[in-house]
C-alpha cells in the first residue's frame, strides 16, 4: 500500500512540477497569499506558483464527513500543496490556501 501511495505522489508532483514550468496566469495581488507570490507582473498583477506545505490538518475532519474517500491523486495534492485557484483545459481547480477564506475578506 505504501508503495501505491509515494506512486500517487510522484504521480502528483510531476503534474505540478509540469504546471508550474508551464507558467500560471499572474493574478491581482489580494486573490495571492504573500508565501505563493513568486514576482511582480505587468498592470499590478503577481506571478505565482504551486508550492508544497505540510500535511493539511483540516481535511482529516471534512473527510470523515464525507460519504466515500477522495481519488488517491487528490487528496495527495490537497494534502501536500498549496495553490491559488486555476484552470488547465476544462478543469477548474479551486484554491487550496491552507487559509480560512475569512482572511480574503476586507473591511
Amino acid at each position: 500500500m505504501i508503495e501505491a501511495n509515494e506512486k500517487t505522489d510522484e504521480l502528483v508532483d510531476a503534474f505540478v512540477l509540469y504546471i508550474n514550468r508551464s507558467g500560471l496566469e499572474p493574478k491581482f495581488p489580494d486573490e495571492v497569499l504573500i508565501e505563493l507570490r513568486k514576482g511582480d507582473a505587468d498592470y499590478g498583477m503577481v506571478h505565482w506558483e504551486i508550492r508544497t506545505a505540510s500535511p493539511n490538518p483540516s481535511l482529516e475532519g471534512l473527510l470523515q464527513k464525507l460519504p466515500q474517500a477522495w481519488p488517491k491523486a487528490f487528496r495527495s495534492i490537497l494534502d501536500r500543496y498549496r495553490f491559488c485557484n486555476f484552470e488547465i483545459g476544462p478543469v477548474m481547480f479551486f484554491a487550496n490556501t491552507g487559509h480560512d477564506v475569512s482572511i480574503w475578506i476586507t473591511a
